[in-house]
């Protein structure tokens, strides 16, 4: 769904170099010891010119448990520029390990200097509202921090507002209790077809809000669609579920 492209090898360090420069924020996404893909927020922080290493902040989520650790000492970091991603994978160096202190006590983490880096073409997705009659149930779960990526009780449970490859609205009877905050990282599923099997779907809330009959409206933003074949044949799912609710 991304027209991904390397880059030159100067375009790519004067890039990464602007974005130290500039301390942007970035996401990792690594496969961790206790099993599956996890993902978190970073910043870069600054480069090593005696050796061209890259310095970030620690992920909290490496700080919760070993088994959130990456597993095999590599990172997927992935940065803003505009309308464009940019990514690069990059070997670990040092890195603090769990049990540390947390937040700006946290001991930075050093990467390798990229060798390579893709700059994806974002593309705005366009919601598409669930016919009526047609409601898709939603379950909302927390990601777990154990040795593997379970689904825990559910957290909320509604019924789907629009959706799209890139996220969803879902909506939740008022009196409902939400135990979950804006920038939560959630666990979603929902079925692509009646009686079918459902969509386990990883993802970030964005927002919510109040709708005038009292419920609440939530926003999730989906997370890593494009990485590996599970996210990949998700995304697959959920494209194909959009085009038949224009069909209908």
């Amino acid at each position: 769904m991304k027209h991904t492209m390397p880059l030159h090898m100067a375009k790519a360090d004067a890039l990464v170099r602007e974005a130290a420069a500039s301390c942007l924020p970035v996401t990792i996404t690594w496969r961790r010891r206790g099993g599956g893909v996890d993902t978190g927020r970073a910043r870069l922080l600054d480069i090593d010119e005696n050796d061209g290493g890259l310095w970030i902040t620690c992920p909290t989520e490496w700080n919760l448990s070993d088994a959130r650790m990456p597993a095999d000492g590599w990172v997927s970091v992935s940065f803003e520029q505009g309308m464009k991603t940019c990514r690069f994978d990059s070997r670990i160096v040092t890195t603090p390990g769990p049990g540390n202190a947390t937040g700006r006590n946290s001991p930075p983490v050093k990467l390798e200097w990229p060798t390579e880096v893709f700059e994806q073409q974002r593309r705005r997705y366009d919601r598409v509202s669930v016919p009526a009659g047609f409601p898709v149930p939603v379950t909302v779960h927390r990601m777990s921090d154990g040795v593997d990526t379970v689904l825990s009780e559910p957290l909320l449970s509604g019924r789907m507002i629009d959706l799209s490859p890139g996220g969803l609205s879902m909506e939740l009877p008022g009196e409902q209790d939400v135990a979950v905050q804006a920038e939560d990282r959630v666990i979603c599923s929902f079925a692509a077809s009646t009686g079918g099997p459902r969509l386990k779907v990883w993802g970030r809330l964005r927002h919510g809000k109040r709708t005038g009959r009292g419920n609440l409206r939530l926003g999730m933003q989906f997370l890593d669609l494009d990485a590996g074949l599970p996210g990949q044949l998700a995304l697959k799912n959920i494209v194909s579920l959009t085009s038949r609710f224009r069909l209908m």
